[in-house]
């Protein structure tokens, strides 16, 4: 880090491979300005890679850069990826599996990103070799269409046109760019900084310290015999040297983190799991944090505000009738399950909110609140100002009791 933040001064941008990383620059800058005895000091320009491709974008169009694309945030990217994807499901033999839009929008955006920072054309025969590659470049092709009739841009696809120097030029880079953290570039950023060397700024590349170390290679079952051997593995060094930093990289944390954590607890902390718990600290940290979505009470109220665009997924329907945070709480449980069985019968992966209402009339007050929730939504403008869309909702989940009856 000490080698890194000598890099960083007024006329250096300093690009990180993600957000994690310009955070812990700013801060280890900060301390080094503090420790200085300074007590204000010039922001350093330490920014991701990705918020430095929307900032050269955006500055680029403001300086005169002829484009007349309006460069997609990732939320707006992903409501058209589902459009896209509802629009354009498999039909017939063409893929066995029903799919569902919110999570299939999610990969796709994911695979375009691929597809555009490796420069891999649509065109390429590999994505005719099974039905799942050929659905995804349908998706694809059409997802550009609507960019080009919409006048949009991704920003996958913004970061490859930032490769033309014109356009890079105009967007005010500073004398010298510093590329963090990054282990392989891709094409895609090869050429960018191909680009701002023929700006005339000095391009450097600040490699990761190479640290020699003894490596194995294990296989295993399954994940969870996977972090259970890690768990013993970090257990067994702390036992020799309890002041040791140890590290345990886990790919995908923000899906495994409750099985990462549970699996932890019990062989570094097993007090943790008594009733009466133990106040000793932990002897682990988990370095991603809790997403607010995955708070119960809010990730409900954001299933039910997601019932406004008509559509959810069937598993969020069925989260949606378990939950204790709406009208009726968990006295009417029994009636709610028997409901979210009848539409896995049913075998859609997708439910609107009429159908819901329907169904959900074996709950006389669940059903009542998703009847006057379809009367709110058939009276709301498409079109009004964010105070308005805030008050309707804020009555949405009022119509549905939120947050319920028992104490938060």
């Amino acid at each position: 880090m000490r080698a890194l933040l000598d890099l960083v001064d007024d006329d250096t941008t300093l690009i990180t491979v993600n957000r994690r990383l310009s955070r812990a620059v700013t801060e280890a800058y900060a301390d080094r300005r503090i420790a200085a005895g300074e007590r204000a000091w010039r922001t350093p320009d330490v920014i991701p890679f990705s918020a430095w491709v929307e900032r050269g974008w955006r500055t680029s169009a403001a300086h005169g850069f002829d484009s007349s694309a309006s460069l997609l945030r990732p939320s707006q990217e992903r409501v058209l990826w589902e459009q896209v994807v509802r629009a354009h499901a498999p039909r017939g033999n063409e893929s066995d599996a029903p799919v569902a839009a919110g999570a299939a929008a999610r990969r796709a955006q994911e695979a375009n990103a691929l597809v555009s920072a490796w420069n891999f054309p649509l065109e390429a025969a590999e994505f005719g070799f099974s039905a799942e590659s050929r659905i995804f470049r349908t998706w694809a092709r059409a997802f550009e269409a609507r960019c080009l009739d919409g006048g949009w841009i991704d920003p996958a696809r913004a970061a490859s046109a930032l490769a033309d120097h014109a356009r890079l030029a105009l967007a005010k880079p500073r004398r010298r760019a510093v590329f963090a953290g990054f282990d392989a570039m891709t094409p895609q950023q090869q050429a960018i900084r191909a680009a701002l060397a023929r700006c005339g700024v000095e391009v450097i590349d600040a490699a990761a310290p190479q640290i020699k170390g003894q490596i194995s290679y294990r296989t295993f079952d399954d994940r969870f015999r996977e972090i259970e051997a890690a768990a013993m593995w970090a257990r067994g060094i702390l036992s020799q040297a309890p002041r040791s930093r140890i590290g345990v990289v886990v790919p995908d944390l923000h899906r495994e983190r409750p099985v990462v954590e549970r699996i932890f607890d019990e062989l570094l902390s097993p007090g943790s799991s008594l009733p009466v718990r133990d106040t000793a600290p932990r002897q682990f940290n988990l370095s991603y944090g809790l997403p607010a979505s995955r708070i119960e009470v809010v990730g409900d109220a954001l299933i039910a505000l997601k019932l406004s665009r008509d559509q959810i997924e069937l598993a969020e329907a069925g989260r949606l009738l378990r939950s204790p945070y709406f009208s009726g709480g968990n006295r009417g449980a029994a009636v709610r399950a028997r409901v979210d069985a009848q539409l896995r019968d049913t075998g859609e992966p997708e439910v609107s909110l009429s159908l819901l209402a329907v169904r959900a009339g074996q709950d006389q007050r669940l059903g009542a609140a998703l009847r006057d929730l379809v009367a709110l939504r058939s009276s709301a403008p498409n079109l009004q100002p964010l105070i308005s869309w805030s008050a309707f909702f804020s009555n949405w989940l009022s119509q549905l009791g939120w947050p319920g009856d028992r104490t938060l």
